[in-house]
């Protein structure tokens, strides 16, 4: 598959008028040429405190939510870029593969392009090349895990293939505001692992498969560490909880249980 040529076009943005295009109002994030290369423009959201994060943190505070399940989000949409900007620089210098940062200010970011994200590549594949892709993403997360870092909200629209290699994408959220760095790569295979729910028939199997080979690649310590926490996410009371939390998904409580369910199997070694 040629990558390059299913990616969206880019927005030819001349330099000399990039903080003004950059500024404009536009979509959250814009493929572009920066430099005479490809590039992704995010933008910071116009509203400065959105509302359905506010009431998720509410929520969770009030009915004591479990730590894994809280809500991870940047309030301040400007920090959150700012934050996000921190995590990609620091995690370029210690060789994860995540984009470089070419140009920033308060209100954008400007990163290098990484491939297209998991999501969209793994729609135009066969079952066979799927699922191989998905295993890809779930060894790249487990090698951030020995690394000792996390991503935050690993579902297969934030890591990109470019055809050699899976990379990391939007790296906004705040997870260790509220939880401890074990706690964080717990949620992260399980977020990773939760995004997948689309792309099998048989959406069990997969997700067993997805977490025996994050586990192959991860080792007995990091999987000891899943093990521990997994009961946290366990039961009824969190599955209505985390069905409470996220309206937008259909299902809830069923896809919660399922990948309880696959992370359970998978752990099995």
């Amino acid at each position: 598959m040629n990558l390059q040529t299913t990616l969206a076009p880019a927005s030819v943005l001349a330099l000399p008028s990039f903080e003004v295009a950059a500024a404009r109002f536009g979509p959250r994030t814009e493929r572009i040429i920066f430099d005479g290369r490809p590039a992704w423009l995010k933008r910071a959201e116009r509203t400065s405190f959105p509302l359905a994060p506010l009431v998720q943190k509410a929520f969770g505070s009030v009915v004591g939510m479990p730590p894994l399940l809280q809500c991870t989000y940047v309030l301040d949409r400007k920090e959150a870029l700012a934050f996000e900007r921190s995590r990609l620089s620091m995690m370029a210098a210690q060789g994860y593969p995540v984009p470089h940062v070419l140009a920033h200010r308060s209100d954008y970011l400007v990163t290098s392009e990484v491939g297209r994200s998991i999501w969209d590549t793994v729609k135009q594949m066969d079952s066979v090349s799927r699922v191989a892709l998905l295993e890809q993403g779930a060894a790249a997360l487990a090698a951030l895990h020995v690394g000792g870092g996390h991503h935050g909200q690993p579902y297969p629209k934030n890591m990109t293939w470019d055809g050699r290699r899976v990379h990391f994408i939007d790296l906004e959220d705040d997870v260790l505001s509220v939880m401890s760095e074990k706690d964080a790569q717990m949620r992260d295979i399980w977020m990773m692992v939760h995004g997948c729910w689309p792309f099998s028939k048989d959406a069990t199997e997969l997700s067993t498969r997805l977490v025996r080979k994050y586990a192959d690649v991860a080792g007995r310590a990091i999987v000891a560490n899943i093990k521990e926490r997994l009961p946290q996410l366990a039961g009824t009371r969190s599955a209505a909880l985390h069905a409470a939390i996220s309206p937008n998904v259909s299902d809830n409580r069923a896809r919660y249980l399922w990948t309880l369910e696959g992370v359970a199997k998978g752990l099995v070694l």
